[in-house]
């Protein structure tokens, strides 16, 4: 999957954890940043992994770490009402790149890079909070699979078997 690394404060603006809500505020980054901002244009839709550099040192916040997943959506000349959205003042000629669905991951050590970089997808921990839609998930699966196989007694007992083995359980390993 595709990568770009940011300074921080700003990688962090972008996963806005709970966590570092009063360590940004003191930054003064004030929401979450949903803009990103460069000196060059991108055709590339989808997928991108944000990741802190470890430089400058920022106490309190992840440092050469990827911190979350976002969908980049557009890229388009900045404009003065993308400020807020940005975190950074206007500056004609640089280009807003648009960020959608933006999703915590638990930071893992990761080396960055100028440009985009690539970054292992079978080393991607799960989103924050995704444990329960994965298992909502393969029960669904589950019970399609089952069903198109007529063992419909032994689907719903399976189904409930892992029901009461996943529940409540906040780490999960497929």
């Amino acid at each position: 999957m595709k990568a770009i690394s940011l300074w921080q404060p700003w990688a962090s603006a972008i996963a806005y954890r709970p966590e570092h809500t009063e360590i940004l505020r003191a930054l003064k980054v004030t929401a979450q940043k949903t803009i990103e901002t460069r000196k060059w244009y991108t055709r590339y839709r989808g997928d991108l992994v944000i990741c802190s550099t470890k430089n400058p040192k920022v106490p309190g916040l992840p440092m050469g770490m990827a911190v979350c997943i976002v969908k980049l959506a557009d890229c388009r000349r900045m404009k003065k009402s993308d400020e807020l959205a940005a975190q950074c003042g206007f500056e004609p000629g640089r280009y807003a790149w648009i960020l959608e669905n933006i999703r915590p991951i638990k930071p893992f050590p990761q080396k960055g890079a100028q440009g985009f970089f690539e970054v292992d997808v079978g080393t991607l921990p799960l989103p924050v909070g995704t444990e329960k839609q994965w298992v909502s998930y393969l029960l669904l699966l589950l019970r399609a699979i089952l069903l198109h196989k007529r063992k419909k007694s032994k689907q719903i007992e399976y189904c409930s078997y892992l029901q009461q083995k996943y529940a409540g359980k906040r780490h999960l390993h497929f």
